[in-house]
């Protein structure tokens, strides 16, 4: 095996790793996070969250390289509004006012639905070919999906809309997969999820002090 091979195969199990590690982690934070909208309120989460987060993530985006200059970011600002509209505060707030009304445990295995979305949108916008096997995997996910939100009977009560709100949190973070990737090539990972984090967090927080004061006092 040459070292690119090498390289190229060490990156592909990195990655594996990554993808099972992130949603381990993301498991435990549907938890600890309904927790805390149920104490404070959903829009105070949501910014807080974001913020706390987006400077940890720009300090390891910081120790791996160079901040990207303003002309970069520039270059890749259609990448970035798309990132930050979908995945920062449309899939945030659905996911997060979700937790109101239905359970962690389904967050949690709902929002897996993610991978098969993105297979789903990349062949909607004929990005990739849809092969069978995806496409049963898509069936069957959904599926799936649909008996454990309805349990086999369809009503729209307060856990069901609930659920439509994680799905739409799903698909409007799913839709962010292709400029992320972008963002991530240019600008690399961890500066492009601190910097829409940051900015999405910023951008909901004077909604949550306008319309939900109350935890802040």
């Amino acid at each position: 095996m040459s070292k690119h091979e090498g390289t190229a195969t060490e990156g592909r199990a990195l990655s594996i790793v990554a993808g099972i590690l992130s949603t381990v982690l993301s498991s435990f934070a549907w938890i600890t996070e309904r927790e805390a909208v149920l104490r404070l309120s959903p829009l105070v989460v949501c910014s807080f969250s974001l913020l706390i987060g987006a400077p940890i993530l720009l300090l390891i985006a910081r120790w791996n390289r160079p901040f990207p200059t303003i002309e970069k970011l520039i270059e890749h600002q259609r990448a970035f509004f798309l990132v930050l509209i979908c995945r920062g505060i449309m899939g945030q707030l659905f996911l997060i006012y979700s937790l109101t009304m239905t359970s962690s445990a389904k967050v949690m295995f709902l929002t897996k639905i993610e991978p098969y979305l993105i297979v789903f949108w990349f062949c909607l916008f004929k990005v990739e070919k849809l092969s069978r096997s995806h496409l049963s995997l898509l069936a069957v996910h959904i599926g799936g999906a649909i008996v454990l939100s309805t349990g086999g009977s369809i009503h729209l009560d307060v856990g069901q809309i609930g659920d439509l709100l994680i799905f739409a949190g799903v698909a409007a973070n799913s839709l962010s997969y292709a400029p992320a990737q972008e963002l991530s090539r240019s600008v690399g990972s961890f500066f492009a999820s601190g910097l829409s984090a940051l900015v999405a967090g910023v951008l909901i927080l004077p909604f949550a002090l306008a319309l939900e004061p109350s935890p802040f006092h």
